[in-house]
């Protein structure tokens, strides 16, 4: 019986000590977002008159659906390529560490080991970069680097078309000329 009233009390103890404020409850809980689907190893394909144009592979995606936004996570990166004129002959790439998506802006955003090329060959490195689709230009306010045929030009921020066939580099800090008379075969 001694055990019995020393439950009793316990349990009436710990009943009258704990206030659950149904406040705090929701602020704990009304913040965290939930995925509305999640995918592992995807590679998405898009096409025109029958014939492949685009292909993004992914280790993993999420995707949200929130009341402020709705967006893409890709956390493990990204490797999309353009192909044109015709499949497989590559366009250009892009590959990063870490890409988010952003649908009803059109605009994504690609960061960590940032690497894209265009149809020439030239070679973008950057932090961080951003494609707005609607207007069709990427763009950054970080360190990049492009190495061409003949030259590697460093700087901050750049501006280009979606196609990295035009571009501009805000504020170039220097550029190495690469001269190819030292190669040996």
């Amino acid at each position: 019986m001694k055990h019995f009233k020393f439950y009793i009390l316990l349990v009436l103890i710990i009943l009258t000590s704990c206030k659950n404020d149904m406040e705090e409850v929701k602020k704990l809980t009304t913040h965290i977002e939930y995925p509305e689907f999640t995918a592992e190893n995807i590679t998405i394909y898009r096409s025109d008159s029958a014939k492949v144009i685009f292909r993004l592979t992914a280790p993993e995606m999420i995707k949200y659906n929130t009341k402020e936004k709705n967006y893409v996570l890709f956390p493990k990166g990204i490797y999309a390529i353009h192909y044109f004129p015709d499949y497989p002959q590559v366009e250009s790439y892009i590959k990063a560490n870490y890409a988010k998506y952003l649908p009803e802006d059109k605009l994504w955003e690609a960061k960590g080991n940032v690497e894209a090329q265009n149809r020439k060959g030239e070679k973008l490195y950057a932090e961080q970069i951003f494609w707005n689709q609607e207007k069709q230009i990427i763009y950054s306010d970080k360190n990049v680097k492009i190495e061409t045929e003949d030259e590697i030009i460093y700087g901050t921020g750049f501006e280009a078309d979606q196609y990295f066939e035009h571009y501009k580099i805000k504020k170039i800090r220097g550029t190495v000329y690469v001269n190819d008379s030292t190669a040996t075969n």
